[in-house]
């Protein structure tokens, strides 16, 4: 049993359960501009971007075509007008069917106030720990994010939830995302301006839609939420 091995406070949702709070968020998070903003500094969408190979997500780490990279990139620098005209609405369609299927969603969960440090390292082990199970994950923090749909999930999982992110077995071998040096000194790395608190969360090592879950993977003792 999977969920047995992991620490306590793990909640798994089935993922069909919370598809559609995913496109409201994903609507919230592309029509909120610090939000949108944030997104913009932190993708790199051509191989020829400087920083491409340094960090951030790459338009491979998303299983972007050269299409979707170029029309993602010219929305999000034409921002103020392409949102007048239905940008969130049509890049929230875009994902809508992420969560359609029999799979599953681990929420991790706390309490309110609890130490985010420690709360960090619960969610490394975790992911570390799912890893050697080879397992992937790939995070749905706009859930989080945006206030209605963080709501719906404290009230469905019952307790404060810190980390949300879908698991399974990907269909091949995700592409790697680039990180800083371990030993890059502070005040040489960049990093956006002016970041909102929470909205900073990026899949690890794993792309956004090539991976398919399987219907149960963490067995009958896992505690579920409806």
């Amino acid at each position: 049993m999977i969920l047995a091995a992991l620490e306590p406070g793990i909640v798994h949702v089935r993922s069909r359960a919370l598809a559609g709070d995913l496109e409201v968020a994903d609507r919230w998070m592309f029509g909120t501009p610090p939000v949108a903003r944030e997104l913009r500094d932190w993708l790199r969408l051509h191989p020829r971007d400087p920083r491409y190979h340094r960090d951030g997500l790459t338009d491979r780490a998303l299983e972007l075509s050269r299409a979707e990279a170029r029309v993602l990139s010219g929305a999000l620098r034409a921002y103020p007008l392409t949102r007048r005209l239905g940008l969130p609405a049509l890049l929230a369609a875009s994902g809508r069917n992420l969560l359609r299927y029999e799979g599953s969603v681990l929420v991790l969960t706390g309490e309110d106030g609890d130490d985010v440090r420690e709360a960090g390292r619960r969610l490394l082990r975790t992911w570390l720990l799912l890893g050697r199970f080879g397992l992937a994950v790939h995070p749905l923090s706009q859930l989080l994010d945006c206030p209605f749909t963080a709501a719906r999930l404290r009230d469905r999982v019952g307790a404060a939830p810190l980390a949300v992110f879908r698991v399974g077995h990907p269909l091949r071998e995700p592409a790697r995302s680039a990180r800083l040096p371990a030993l890059t000194p502070a005040r040489s790395a960049r990093f956006p301006s002016d970041p909102p608190a929470r909205s900073a969360r990026f899949p690890l090592d794993l792309p956004a839609r090539s991976a398919r879950f399987p219907l149960d993977l963490l067995g009958r003792r896992g505690r579920r939420a409806p």
